[in-house]
């Protein structure tokens, strides 16, 4: 009727002497296959975690029975209206842990230990129970524990004020035995629209499965295999690892020189720059002095440029006039000479006339 623990030797057992190593559920979840007997590690690992994920469904599913059975009646002391400081002295309270039960299943999921969970990672938690439940239904069960901020502190949930030597004093607390109808009702959620009957729980049968024994084996040699070439090939990555830190060395020493070197560059250059913008500061100032006094040399050669030009017109204008008056001269002589010649013809014809009249 107790709990026991059953061991069976092993064949390379002395004496029937056993060495034990005392490990918590944690640590038996980090627990990796290092060591050389890998039936030990695999079997270890495989208890650790059929165990831990039946210590997380029946905390998840605590928590959800305790919440859809939450009603405003029984609402946390901490958004009750508080009593007088009069009325508070005459009945002693104390805060005390009335439902250790449920406790327990926050506990398991706080692993901050700041003592609230998230309303996000409750809906989560209760959606890994497989209840077809909807985000409507879990919305309406959770909004009723969440503050503002979306935070659910589970010790207003678990801890009340009692008043001393009351039915709920620690001191006076029994275990009560949960009603399994109720408990398998609850279980359904969703899923009881869909059958018309309760389910009967499953009978498990433990008896001798060789087929499946005879997988697992398989499945344990291959393993076995497996890990020995992934070991082979670490040990082949280890070697080039060493050898790689010895070229590591001389490339750290080339790489430090280089970034030296650079340095001295970026200083060099930073130098370089400085100079260059001085001496460009000091060509931007000549360059101003030189157009203060570039300027009105440029306006008095532009103004003897024009007045040498408008001279150069007037002379040509004035040797135009010339070349015009020396024409007409000409002209006018040529036809004073024409004149002349008409004149002299003209006498010359009336002389000829006369003599020719005087021979008649």
């Amino acid at each position: 009727d107790k709990p026991s623990l059953f061991l069976h030797s092993l064949k390379n057992s002395k004496g029937e002497r056993f060495e034990f190593d005392k490990l918590t559920l944690h640590e038996l979840l980090r627990l990796r296959q290092e060591s050389s007997d890998l039936a030990v590690n695999f079997e270890a690992l495989l208890f650790a975690y059929q165990f831990n994920d039946m210590i997380l469904r029946d905390a998840a599913f605590e928590i959800y029975r305790n919440i859809i059975n939450y009603s405003d009646d029984s609402e946390p002391e901490s958004k009750k209206p508080k009593m007088d400081v009069d009325m508070q002295d005459k009945e002693r309270k104390s805060k005390r842990t009335v439902n250790q039960n449920l406790l327990l299943a926050f506990s398991t999921f706080d692993w901050d230990h700041c003592e609230y969970i998230r309303d996000n990672d409750l809906e989560d938690i209760i959606q890994s129970l497989g209840l077809n439940l909807s985000k409507h239904q879990l919305k309406q069960y959770i909004k009723k524990l969440a503050d503002k901020r979306g935070n659910i502190e589970y010790r207003n949930l678990t801890d009340k004020e009692v008043l001393h030597g009351s039915e709920n004093d620690v001191v006076n607390l029994k275990y009560e035995r949960p009603n399994i109808s109720e408990i398998m009702e609850i279980s359904l959620g969703n899923n009881a629209l869909f059958l018309d009957t309760h389910p009967v729980p499953e009978k498990i049968v433990i008896g001798d499965n060789t087929e499946s024994l005879d997988e697992a084996v398989k499945a344990k040699m291959f393993a076995e295999t497996k890990l020995d070439l992934l070991t082979s090939e670490l040990e082949k990555v280890n070697k080039l690892h060493d050898k790689s830190k010895g070229e590591e060395e001389p490339l750290n020493k080339k790489i430090t020189a280089l970034k030296e070197q650079l340095q001295d560059e970026d200083e060099r250059l930073k130098s370089v720059t400085d100079v260059n913008s001085t001496y460009r500061g000091l060509l931007e100032t000549a360059r101003d002095h030189l157009q203060s006094s570039y300027d009105p040399i440029n306006d008095h050669f532009e103004k003897e440029q024009e007045e040498k030009r408008l001279l150069a017109e007037e002379k040509e204008r004035e040797r135009l006039e010339a070349e015009k008056a020396i024409q007409e001269a000409k002209e006018k002589e040529r036809l004073e000479k024409e004149a002349e010649e008409k004149l002299k013809n003209e006498e010359l014809n009336e002389t000829n006339v006369d003599e020719d009249l005087e021979d008649e």
